[in-house]
Formats: structure tokens, sequence, C-alpha cells
């Protein structure tokens, strides 16, 4: 599944096994703010992310 991740440039955060010094809230907040910075820069974020969404739909069935 990360090798297929990494293919298609999709993000999957792996937490650190019974560590509890890092947590999830945090790195979730830490990538939204990487996302929002990153829109700023590229105008064309959400349309080139939403034109991924119906090939992972159609792997995942989701």
């Amino acid at each position: 599944m990360l090798q297929l991740a990494d293919a298609q440039d999709f993000i999957i955060i792996c937490m650190p096994k019974n560590d509890y010094s890092l947590r999830y809230n945090e790195v979730i907040y830490e990538v939204m703010e990487a996302i929002v910075h990153n829109q700023k820069v590229n105008d064309h974020f959400v349309k080139e992310t939403l034109e991924k969404v119906p090939y992972y739909q159609s792997i995942y069935r989701v």
C-alpha cells in the first residue's frame, strides 16, 4: 500500500507504535498548515487533489 501511495503522490501518515509523546491531532494540525500554505503557493492544489479521488475510489471502492 505504501508503494502505491508513493507512486500516486498520496500521503499516508504512519504514527509511531507505543509512542504517546506525539499526538495525532498535532500531526494533523501541522499537515493542515502545510496544505494551507501550499494552496497559497499552488493555485491548482484543490483541483489536482480532486482529480485523484475517482482513481482511489475505484481501487478501494470507497
